[in-house]
């Protein structure tokens, strides 16, 4: 029996990055029309840390593309794409438009980033939005000796837009070809490197294994990757020396329970931590805020001597939402102040994209989904609502390592 492989999706418009190294990307209701509101809904990819030091791609595919490209309704338009896909990275800035009906390998990068944005800027008239229904990628993170990009040999109009590297593609119907294999050969070899690598990583890690993955980093002094006496934890080195070299990467599965705020920081909250930085960008909806708070709540029972937090967060979408925003963490604000004397300080940035948490005892915490990655509950009365430990959560990846290890930029 041939294996199947069931790759997870990620959707614009609902999803702000990938949780998974490999899978779909899809706009809204896929695979009818995408156009529901003018709005841009980016959508990131990121590079996970390794520990052992290999060199990691992104691999973007187009599986099929229908956005509104303007010349196929009025060629003297001067506008290539009215609706558009955008990717970029720091290298180069793409917009996507028009019709592909076949995949095809369209982008890689060794970025630490890849961000994708949909961005619809009318809504059409019913008997014109049905001719441009949905877009679909799949995308892969693997190593660079993994997959090369292969040429691209189909028929498509490439028009500079602006100068340093960012390029209008507009696809054409032609079916394409990868460096002269059929494409549909070519996915299929996709699912079968997929499916190995998954059943590599399951024996290497072990399906008896508990909810929570922790992995030591290789080069730990002496190899010495012994767990503390917390059987979900590994323990950290005190001795400032070793510190610099530790790294522990914690392995969040989808539907998972017992990952409490305080199993996963409160081992690193010692009584020399008086300031912690939290940036994130999704400390915004109620929900969200309500995490923050709970995450301060573990803050304020560990040992540590907290006198300032800085969060680092940027604003709602609306304007309404944006307010309530604003007056619901200035209430916090006020509270921790008068409560129990500790400064909460506030940034709002635009084109914020990192996720991690920074100790005043030199421990950094990444985090893929940021403080945001439980589930929702079933209702206000139901198991999980309040006990975090008891909370499913989404699938997501935690880095944790000393500053010291981090070499600064020349």
């Amino acid at each position: 029996m041939k294996p199947t492989v069931t790759y997870l999706k990620a959707t614009f418009c609902i999803d702000t990055y990938v949780a998974f190294n490999r899978g779909f990307i899809e706009t809204p209701n896929y695979s009818n029309s995408y156009q529901y509101a003018v709005q841009q809904c980016p959508l990131s990819i990121y590079l996970p840390h390794t520990s052992d030091g290999k060199q990691l791609s992104i691999y973007l595919y187009i599986i099929d593309l229908s956005i509104y490209d303007t010349s196929t309704i009025d060629s003297t338009s001067t506008i290539e794409c009215y609706d558009s896909i955008i990717y970029r990275d720091r290298k180069i800035t793409r917009s996507l438009c028009g019709n592909i009906d076949q995949p095809i390998f369209e982008y890689q990068t060794d970025e630490d980033e890849l961000e994708l944005i949909l961005k619809i800027t009318e809504l059409l008239p019913s008997n014109m939005s049905s001719n441009w229904h949905s877009a679909r990628f799949f995308y892969l993170i693997g190593n660079q000796s993994l997959l090369t990009s292969p040429t691209i040999l189909t028929t498509q109009e490439t028009t500079t837009k602006k100068p340093f590297g960012n390029t209008t593609i507009k696809h054409s119907n032609h079916k394409p070809m990868i460096a002269g294999i059929p494409s549909g050969v070519i996915v299929v070899l996709l699912c079968i490197i997929g499916f190995i690598f998954y059943r590599r990583r399951l024996r290497s890690r072990g399906m008896e294994g508990s909810k929570i993955v922790y992995r030591r980093n290789i080069d730990a002094i002496n190899g010495d990757i012994s767990n503390g006496s917390n059987k979900n934890c590994s323990s950290i080195p005190p001795d400032p020396m070793r510190a610099k070299t530790y790294h522990e990467q914690i392995q969040i599965k989808d539907g998972s329970l017992g990952n409490s705020y305080e199993k996963i920081f409160n081992r690193f909250l010692d009584e020399t931590v008086t300031q912690i930085t939290i940036q994130d960008p999704y400390i915004r909806a109620f929900h969200q805020i309500s995490n923050f708070l709970r995450f301060c709540e573990v803050i304020i029972k560990s040992p540590a001597n907290i006198k300032r937090i800085d969060l680092i967060t940027s604003f709602e979408t609306n304007e309404p939402a944006k307010q309530a925003q604003i007056e619901q963490l200035n209430q916090f604000k006020e509270h921790l102040e008068k409560k129990y004397s500790i400064e909460l300080t506030i940034q709002y940035l635009s084109g914020l994209h990192d996720r991690e948490i920074k100790l005043s005892n030199g421990w950094i915490i990444k985090i893929g989904r940021g403080l945001d990655f439980y589930k929702p509950p079933e209702s206000k009365l139901s198991i999980g609502y309040y006990d975090l430990d008891l909370r499913p959560c989404h699938q997501t990846t935690i880095d944790i390592f000393h500053a010291g290890r981090v070499q600064p930029s020349s």
